[in-house]
């Protein structure tokens, strides 16, 4: 065992060979860390990092500036008040009556057509009045609203529409209307074949009353064998307006490449009692009147 060596002064100890090749600390830098004052700057420059950031993030948009009208654009949107003559063409009674009282030499082109667009529209503005009494009405006419209505599709200013009405009714008013219209021969043509049209509908037709529902069905019929079982029904049902018809199938000629042939053979001998018998009941019965 190796005698110990003497003590000697803390100074003047050797230092272990790994502790003298360690670096000292820095005075100001107390346990070995980051410098005091490193630290101090760093928290400062995060501090007004973060101070940057809440205002701009907290900082709100500016509203867009709100465009102020100017005085010409408000001019501009305001309209004009309507002169005379177009008052008198959207029907206003003062400014219609005040074209009727000049003569008709005295009015100007412009003005004659100004009165004759106001009379329609007048004429316009109580049929729509019309249609929401017929609404009032549960959309069926009574007496006195189809006799107006009648007088409507016979005035040359709203006849196409109240024909277009007329289809639009509830139950067999409409389609006896349509038929009869179609029929007039004092209806202009193109009128009568829209009338005819329409009762033709397929939303139409099926709303027709018996007695017109045998009619059409008759004007369909193209045989005789077709024609004969709606004639049997017709003493139970046909009204007069089917006796033109029937009353045409009493002639005898009229088919075959001569225009000799009967039309209507099944009709004669044993079964002429059938047609005999369908005249005479349908021109007993009174068809509706408008």
């Amino acid at each position: 065992m190796s005698q110990s060596s003497p003590d000697l002064p803390v100074e003047s100890r050797p230092l272990p060979p790994a502790a003298e090749s360690r670096p000292l600390p820095p005075a100001n830098a107390p346990g070995g860390g980051v410098p005091l004052w490193l630290t101090m700057l760093i928290s400062l420059i995060c501090l007004g990092v973060g101070l940057s950031v809440s205002l701009i993030t907290s900082r709100k948009p500016e509203p867009p500036p709100v465009a102020v009208p100017s005085a010409a654009s408000s001019a501009e949107v305001k309209k004009p008040a309507p002169t005379p003559l177009e008052l008198a063409e959207q029907g206003n009674s003062q400014a219609v009556d005040a074209l009727e009282k000049l003569a008709p030499a005295e009015r100007s082109i412009e003005q004659a057509l100004a009165l004759s667009q106001g009379h329609a529209a007048v004429k316009r503005l109580a049929l729509t009045h019309l249609r929401g009494t017929i609404a009032k009405q549960g959309g069926t006419p009574d007496a006195e609203s189809t006799k107006r209505l009648v007088q409507f599709a016979r005035d040359a200013d709203t006849a196409r529409e109240v024909i277009g009405l007329f289809a639009t009714l509830p139950g067999p008013l409409g389609p006896d209307l349509l038929y009869e219209f179609s029929t007039d021969k004092k209806i202009q043509p193109e009128l009568a074949k829209l009338a005819e049209q329409l009762l033709l509908n397929k939303e139409v037709r099926p709303k027709a009353s018996p007695a017109l529902s045998l009619l059409l069905d008759l004007h369909d019929a193209t045989t005789c064998d077709a024609r004969r079982p709606l004639l049997e029904k017709a003493p139970e049902v046909g009204d007069r307006r089917m006796l033109s018809v029937a009353v045409s199938y009493i002639k005898k000629t009229g088919c075959g490449s001569n225009n000799r042939q009967d039309c209507n053979p099944c009709l004669r001998d044993d079964n002429s009692k059938v047609l005999r018998t369908a005249i005479a009941k349908v021109q007993g019965r009174k068809a509706p009147a408008f």
